[in-house]
């Protein structure tokens, strides 16, 4: 099986004085669905976590 190969970028503006936390990392989790845009079919969900510094 074939997989295209996509990034994805979110920013959270302020969210150090939002919650008071300057921090040396942060742990981030994300999930997302396979979407396929010219049937509509939603595939399994692919799960990904980790830190950034």
């Amino acid at each position: 099986m074939r997989y295209n190969v996509c990034l994805m970028s979110a920013c959270i503006p302020n969210y150090k004085s939002i919650w008071d936390l300057d921090l040396d990392s942060y742990q981030i989790h994300a999930r997302c669905i396979i979407l396929d845009t010219k049937t509509g079919y939603r595939s399994q969900f692919f799960a990904v976590s980790g830190v950034v510094s």
